[in-house]
């Protein structure tokens, strides 16, 4: 194993939105056998699931409107209407029942690559060294504490909402419906938005924050705190990644309607399209959860907040729950980004 060193902690705080993006694949590529491994084991089972989830989602969902549109020109009294309105019914229930295990299966698969990755990657910055065996082990215990988080912003989401759904009814209730107040309302609907955006920007980093400090609504609380000073830079990362999953599901369920004469060319093409949007999904995905950590360690500098690498060490270790020798030790809390390389 060598030692890359990168640049000074305290130079962190002045990475945009191309250096973090920069360190990002210095990290990945420094290490690329972890990651590697961590991509085939657990990404891309999770991307695999995603666009699994969207095609036979969408061949369900085709088969219900088919049957219903038959059921609409069906006198109800034929024996046809009873036939249709069974098979709607059971593909309706096959339909909901296959996207709550596939959603479900989805998260959990989510949550165990954010916590192999935040993990790893603040293993690589504190200098311990790491296998794929101890990567695993660890997973399902970080995967505790990221899961309390994502459950804790599930509640605050889930409270925005209802916040927002009553000052709706309240709004229809007083101010009623018309050119004048839809305007206003408009108006009042952008900050709303921002603010959900926002919600979902804070619990990006909690996850970090859940790996390396707090779990909970603590990290939801320290993140706050932490994004504010790189607010613009989470922002377009945040776009651009959600862009980009929104231009992959595009691809795939336009690409599955479309129909092509040739057989072969048909099969090769639908294909070469899947493995693509797959290739794309994996690849984004590992970026992103690299770039999450990244960006907290980031914050944590602009914020002027120590980091301290043998503390840091510690609390990665205590996973393990033993002692790991670290390239760390002896080194100053606020000396350089150490990157290690795995052969």
């Amino acid at each position: 194993m060598k030692m890359i060193t990168y640049r000074n902690q305290e130079d962190l705080q002045f990475l945009g939105f191309f250096g973090i993006c920069k360190e990002s694949f210095k990290i990945i590529i420094s290490c690329k056998k972890i990651f590697s491994l961590i991509t085939l084991t657990l990404i891309l089972p999770s991307s695999t699931a995603l666009i699994s989830q969207i095609n036979i989602s969408q061949l369900l969902y085709s088969d219900i409107l088919k049957y219903k549109n038959k059921l609409n020109h069906t006198e109800k009294n034929s024996p046809n209407y009873a036939k249709f309105l069974s098979i709607t019914s059971s593909e309706s229930t096959a339909f909901t029942i296959f996207s709550a295990l596939n959603i479900a299966f989805f998260l959990i698969l989510d949550i165990l690559v954010t916590s192999a990755v935040i993990y790893t990657t603040a293993c690589i910055y504190s200098a311990i060294e790491i296998t794929f065996k101890k990567i695993i082990s660890v997973s399902p215990k970080v995967w505790k504490r990221l899961a309390i988080t994502y459950i804790c912003s599930l509640c605050i989401a889930f409270s925005y909402l209802i916040v927002g759904g009553a000052l709706l009814l309240l709004w229809v209730f007083f101010v009623g419906v018309g050119k004048v107040s839809g305007v206003i309302f408009l108006l009042l609907l952008i900050p709303y938005v921002i603010g959900f955006l926002y919600l979902i920007l804070v619990y990006q980093l909690a996850c970090v924050v859940s790996v390396l400090e707090d779990y909970g609504f603590k990290a939801m609380i320290k993140s706050n705190e932490l994004i504010k000073g790189k607010i613009i830079v989470s922002i377009c990362f945040c776009f651009l990644k959600e862009l980009c999953m929104l231009g992959t599901e595009e691809v795939l369920e336009n690409f599955a309607a479309s129909d092509i004469n040739n057989k072969l060319l048909s099969i090769v093409l639908r294909t070469g399209v899947r493995m693509l949007c797959l290739f794309s999904q994996f690849l984004l995905g590992l970026f992103g959860y690299v770039f999450q950590t990244v960006i907290y360690f980031v914050c944590k500098s602009y914020h002027h907040e120590n980091i301290d690498r043998n503390s840091l060490a510690e609390r990665l270790d205590g996973f393990l729950g033993g002692h790991v020798p670290t390239k760390a030790e002896g080194v100053p809390n606020r000396g350089r980004f150490i990157c290690c390389i795995v052969k």
